[in-house]
């Protein structure tokens, strides 16, 4: 289960044709549901859930998950149960992770810079953006709208980072210039 203390849940709910699209899977339905409330794994996976298998080590759960849909390899196909739909997809994992991102994000406050950074005067900082404790950002350094740089992580003299784009924690950035939407 999703801990709500670090991040939020943006939607009630999404439909598994609005999930396939969103992860670039195809959709096998199996069942009556088409409505997924929200995401888990295969042995906590709730009536309303999706879940997914990318790694062999857990298709024993696949068998008694109550899941309403499962993300899984098109190689996997055949070992799901036939009440269970599928969204198919080469890389499970990632279609997951897209799916996450759709039904939640991270709790960071936007628009928020830290009295911790530094961050040189020559420096341009988009709207909506959360700098965090302890960053440091050069000269001539641009970042776009809705930017998140995570706490330690310096940002040297003239990058360029697009708008939507997330840097972790404790990252040094130097000779770069990073498109939109950039994790």
């Amino acid at each position: 289960m999703i801990n709500t203390k670090f991040f939020t849940k943006l939607v009630d709910s999404l439909t598994l044709e609005e999930l396939a699209q969103i992860s670039d899977s195809k959709l096998q339905k199996r069942n009556d549901v088409s409505v997924i409330t929200d995401v888990n794994n295969l042995e906590n996976a709730q009536q309303t859930h999706i879940s997914f298998l990318s790694n062999d080590k857990y298709k024993n759960f696949l068998p008694n998950t109550k899941a309403a849909a499962c993300i899984l390899h098109p190689t996997s196909i055949e070992t799901a149960p036939e009440n269970l739909s599928l969204l198919i997809n080469d890389n499970p994992y990632l279609a997951y992770a897209k799916i996450l991102q759709a039904f939640y994000s991270e709790n960071l406050p936007n628009n928020n810079i830290s009295k911790q950074a530094i961050i040189a005067d020559t420096a341009k900082i988009g709207q909506n953006c959360h700098i965090g404790a302890g960053v440091v950002i050069g000269d001539n350094v641009v970042i776009g709208d809705n930017s998140i740089i995570k706490a330690g992580s310096v940002i040297e003299a003239n990058v360029t980072i697009g708008a939507n784009c997330q840097i972790g924690c404790n990252v040094v950035i130097a000779y770069a210039e990073i498109a939109d939407n950039v994790i």
